[in-house]
């Protein structure tokens, strides 16, 4: 077949590609790693390697499931956190990397980027790739491979002090690259004409495209990945920062093969626009003495529970993104009252902001924000399409009675509204779209919560988009709010308030 002697030419031309981009990006002689002293850090790669070992060795029909990328992906993640519990558990301080460093650092570089990809193949194409055969059985075990793992790799980058390198190029290559040499040779013999998956049969017309084109997707997800690692070491604090964290310093990858593209043109100004941005250095919040406040939050954490656990239905609610965003206010209501007793003494004009209160911060900017969306949303799309909605006093409270409720605490309280908080009002919606779509393929059973979400609409991705951006819309109102409020406050509560204008200035 003459797809045969394509493939192999396209195959070919990703082996050379790999091999310029080992030469061309050397691993940096001079690269070291952050201390992880975290023993959390260390409890969490130890149990990720005993469930991953669970997974692979009880639930995934080794040594025939060989023949999936997936449990390719999957075995290396598994050695990763093996070697990365070990090395942990030697090296404490800051240090250049050895070789040891060098290898595990690639290796994490490689499973965090194909993770994504693997993930976002199978739940988007499984229908299409996959050879017929069973359905596939969606249990514990597939999610944690094709999606769970995914979350795990992004809590351990969060956490570590690995920077994803460009360097690593070419081994993300590499890996595509065996597995189809090892398919193909598959094929012709011990697997006896069987494919994996239905791109990789050279009986297709676009098959060299296909293999062509996995590489070259690994690549991309490789460039996503380094982005990243630019922006996790930019929200980290200043003396976590390294020289070297991420590719060469003020350019991106796209400098580094020949094109003039600096850093701070065009990703960073996207950054600020969309809200990935860290508060200000000099952020202060104003003390909360009030004896009343404080009642007021317990009042609310008590009546938020009793709604949430007695009358609200849980678990099986918990599909629904109202009992999402109520149960962040009752998590908010709760730290805040926790806040506020450590410093019901402090007799100070103005504290200045510590990293709990950054996070209760951003606790209070989301709910304060998406609470006015829900409301307005049940009240003037969900209710009148459904005759089933029974209204109660948890369902005024849960729409319209937790947005007055919430007004009391903004105008009472020292909280500022702010645009760093808009990346954090983005994912909160994108992790319920995620959830939602994996619960209807799983537990749910074909159950969609809202009638937008079912992806068979034709208008469903525009629906998904819009949901994102009407959030946005939301938290600048709320931004505006608190600009009003700070404008009708005494000047000496007066505090920074870093508005859009701040940052759309600074383009």
């Amino acid at each position: 077949m003459w797809q045969s002697y394509l493939v192999g030419l396209a195959m070919t031309a990703a082996a050379i590609l790999a091999v310029v981009a080992l030469r061309r990006f050397p691993f940096p002689a001079d690269a070291t790693i952050a201390p992880e002293p975290s023993v959390f850090l260390l409890a969490f790669r130890a149990a990720l390697v005993v469930l991953y070992c669970v997974s692979l060795a009880g639930f995934s029909g080794l040594p025939t499931t060989w023949v999936f990328y997936t449990i390719w992906n999957f075995a290396l993640q598994t050695f990763y956190f093996a070697r990365a519990v070990k090395y942990q558990w030697c090296h404490n301080d800051t240090l250049p990397l050895s070789r040891e460093g060098r290898s595990l650092a690639i290796l994490f570089d490689v499973c965090f980027s194909v993770s994504f990809l693997v993930s976002a193949a199978f739940w988007i194409f499984r229908h299409d790739v996959l050879p017929s055969g069973p359905a596939i059985v969606l249990d514990w075990n597939t999610c944690l491979q094709h999606a769970g793992n995914t979350v795990f790799l992004i809590v351990e980058f969060s956490f570590n002090g690995h920077c994803v390198r460009v360097s690593s190029l070419g081994y993300v290559v590499l890996l595509p690259l065996v597995y189809g040499i090892v398919s193909w040779i598959g094929h012709e013999t011990w697997r006896k004409g069987y494919w994996a998956y239905a791109f990789l049969d050279m009986a297709d017309p676009f098959s060299p495209l296909w293999y062509l084109g996995v590489c070259l997707a690994h690549a991309a997800i490789l460039v996503g990945a380094i982005q990243l690692s630019k922006l996790k070491w930019r929200l980290r604090p200043t003396k976590s920062l390294l020289t070297d964290v991420h590719t060469p310093t003020g350019y991106d990858i796209l400098t580094h093969v020949g094109v003039a593209f600096p850093t701070r043109s065009i990703f960073e100004k996207y950054l600020v626009l969309f809200g990935v941005q860290r508060d200000p250095s000099d952020a202060v919040v104003v003390p909360e003495p009030s004896v009343y406040l404080i009642v007021y939050r317990a009042g609310l954490f008590v009546l938020f529970c009793v709604s949430l656990f007695g009358f609200t239905g849980l678990p099986d609610t918990l599909s629904y993104y109202t009992t999402w965003n109520f149960a962040l206010q009752t998590i908010y209501f709760a730290w805040a009252i926790k806040v506020q007793w450590q410093r019901q003494h402090i007799a100070n004009d103005v504290i200045k902001i510590t990293t709990e209160d950054r996070i209760l911060s951003t606790f209070f900017d989301v709910v304060f924000s998406v609470s006015f969306l829900v409301c307005l949303v049940f009240w003037t799309i969900v209710f009148p399409s459904d005759s089933t909605i029974t209204i109660c006093w948890t369902e005024v409270l849960h729409h319209g009675g937790n947005c007055v409720l919430l007004v009391i605490e903004f105008a009472l309280s020292g909280r500022t509204v702010r645009i760093s908080s808009l990346g954090y009002t983005l994912l909160l919606p994108l992790i319920f779209g995620v959830f939602s779509w994996i619960g209807h393929e799983t537990f749910q059973q074909g159950f969609w919560a809202y009638s937008f979400l079912d992806i068979s609409n034709t208008l469903s991705p525009a629906l998904y988009l819009g949901v994102c951006l009407i959030h946005t819309v939301f938290l600048f109102g709320a931004i505006g709010l608190s600009k009003l409020k700070w404008r009708f406050r005494s000047p000496a509560d007066t505090v920074t308030v870093d508005t859009p204008d701040m940052y759309i200035q600074q383009i």
